[in-house]
């Protein structure tokens, strides 16, 4: 599954601030080993030709960077 994000969002632990822009398309997983409740729906990766920038590229490494409903337009075709 691809999307585009709809805005910038900001990803790492508290003080750090990885930006993911907005414009980007990406890969994404639904976010089903997070609880129901939780914000974030989305787990997204980059493509190799929608370059991230390197310090938020790096951070989405293991699982990806948490996106919320609003953050992301789903359905695109890649």
């Amino acid at each position: 599954m691809y999307g585009f994000t709809l805005k910038e969002t900001h990803h790492g632990n508290p003080g750090e601030k990885r930006i993911l822009p907005k414009g980007m398309v990406v890969k994404l997983c639904l976010a089903s080993n997070l609880p129901g409740d939780s914000p974030i729906k989305y787990w997204a990766s980059p493509l190799h030709e929608f370059p991230w920038p390197i310090d938020t590229a790096e951070w989405s490494r293991d699982v990806g960077v948490g996106l919320y409903d609003k953050d992301v337009r789903v359905g695109l075709s890649h």
